[in-house]
């Protein structure tokens, strides 16, 4: 467990065998939470609510940081707070019933971001519920879901920058599907 008497709460390092939602929950507003590199899996890593405004969570370097919940059936990550930036992260493995993320506040990105073998009923990576999201230099392959098989934006504002879709699936939308301002 972390504690908050211990480091700094602007910058969070953790490793793979600490929970990403117990340095949420000691992080203030505006902190950046680096995670080091390895696999985060099991309780505090799956279903991770981002409940704090203007936080960054961010692999110490692209492609070296994994969360797979390992048949958990959550969001990965449930962003209800404004201004929350998720850089540099692989999202694997995940089956739920929205999104491997889902969000529903303002202001939000996604930068340099990788969505690998996600299925659900929503959207096989991103479900974008009636939030203001920026996708950025992303990756999106092999996503299923029954509504749209990587981002689904649904009544939100949705502006995608320099990101690839590969072999995405589903009913209505393989890459995007967009109820909102794209």
């Amino acid at each position: 467990m972390l504690d908050r008497k211990t480091m700094s709460l602007d910058i969070i390092n953790i490793t793979s065998d600490m929970s990403i939602q117990d340095a949420i929950n000691i992080a203030d507003m505006g902190s950046t939470i680096i995670l080091s590199a390895g696999e985060y899996t099991g309780v505090g890593n799956n279903n991770i609510q981002v409940n704090k405004e203007n936080l960054t969570i961010k692999a110490v370097e692209e492609g070296k940081v994994i969360i797979n919940p390992q048949g958990t059936k959550n969001a990965v990550f449930n962003i209800k707070c404004d201004n929350t930036t998720l850089e540099n992260l692989i999202i694997k493995g995940v089956t739920c019933i929205s999104g491997a993320v889902l969000i529903s506040s303002k202001n939000n990105t996604i930068k340099k971001c990788t969505f690998i073998d996600n299925t659900s009923e929503g959207a096989g990576a991103i479900f974008n519920d009636d939030g203001d999201l920026n996708v950025i230099d992303s990756t999106f392959t092999n996503n299923k879901a029954e509504i749209t098989g990587a981002i689904f934006n649904d009544n939100g504002n949705l502006n995608v920058i320099d990101s690839t879709f590969t072999n995405n699936k589903a009913e209505f939308g393989g890459a995007i599907l967009s109820d909102g301002g794209i």
